[in-house]
């Protein structure tokens, strides 16, 4: 039997979950993590209402008191839910085939639960409360460059109104970003085959994410035949992310989730590595001829901000 001592250790497992990465997934680019040691608690929020600045002068003397800024926060609940895959990895004689084997397991346990990431939070964001209505549609044959900043310009104003704050991260779907893509950069962009930071600085924002995610709802195996997109064709998202335009942001502060804005998850620390999904392995003797371990990833994760009042979105294409 093959020595899987060097697989099989959680930090082994950890360290090959940690270094593997798709970029189709754009939840934690979306709304950011932050660790709480809690897995139940409260969560700051800055939100308009309490956001009415009593500032009568700032002005004052070189001997004086500067003036009071007064501001409060409110709260809201957040519950850290557990979700998690396991797979069943069979003794191989050949001990390089195991390690792929294990190394295969681990990238889809993890492709798996961020998965459901991505559904929790695409879900939310679609679901917010605030619609704008796009009277020009992006798709529209006198679409340019000015009908989508127009576009997002209504956005932000619906968002700033609601919350008080400007929305950083455009987020839309393959569809969308091909239609704006084609048609706005002709003449002003070269090379004429954008990225997504070039567009996001013409419109405004400090990054556009696009979404490219699938999923069936069938549980069986061998059952993407069919899939459906996470994020569909037609709309787009503008929210605020306060970590998109600080980069240094350390999340993990005091014994609860701390957010400088909306559009944030907590991620509870308790036995969690680096990536937010704790790594567990164990030997399963009594199954198969051979024996062999089970892969197993767990995150502790949930959305905290309904974001009703922290995303606005508009249907963009007809």
């Amino acid at each position: 039997m093959a020595d899987l001592t060097q697989f099989y250790n959680p930090k082994i497992l950890a360290e090959l979950a940690v270094g593997y990465g798709n970029r189709r997934y754009i939840a934690d680019l979306a709304m950011p993590t932050v660790r709480s040691a809690d897995q139940i608690g409260t969560f700051q929020v800055f939100d308009k209402d309490n956001m009415a600045l009593d500032i009568e002068s700032a002005r004052t003397s070189p001997t004086a008191d500067v003036a009071a800024l007064d501001f409060g926060v409110s709260k809201t609940d957040f519950t850290c839910k557990g979700y998690g895959f396991k797979h069943f990895v069979p003794n191989h004689k050949d001990e390089d085939v195991q390690g792929q084997y294990l190394a295969g397991a681990v990238q889809v346990v993890k492709d798996s639960l961020l998965n459901i990431r991505e559904g929790i939070v695409l879900t939310k964001i679609l679901a917010c409360g605030n619609t704008t209505s796009i009277t020009t549609a992006w798709d529209a044959a006198s679409t340019d460059l000015g009908t989508v900043r127009t576009g997002v310009e209504q956005m932000q104003a619906d968002l700033v109104d609601e919350t008080g704050m400007p929305g950083n991260v455009l987020i839309m779907g393959r569809d969308v970003w091909a239609v704006v893509a084609g048609k706005v950069v002709g003449g002003y962009l070269t090379p004429t085959v954008p990225n997504t930071q070039m567009l996001a600085e013409l419109l405004g924002v400090d990054r556009i994410l696009v979404s490219e995610v699938d999923y069936v709802t069938e549980k069986n195996a061998g059952s993407w035949d069919n899939p459906t997109k996470f994020w569909t064709a037609k709309y787009a998202a503008l929210l605020n992310n306060g970590v998109a335009d600080m980069p240094n942001f350390d999340a993990n502060m005091g014994s609860t989730a701390f957010t400088p804005a909306y559009g944030k998850t907590a991620q509870w620390t308790g036995g969690a590595t680096m990536d937010g999904i704790e790594w567990r392995s164990y030997e399963w003797a009594d199954k198969g001829s051979g024996g062999g371990v089970y892969v197993s990833g767990t995150m502790y994760i949930d959305a905290v901000e309904t974001l009703n009042k922290a995303a606005t979105l508009a249907s963009v294409l007809t």
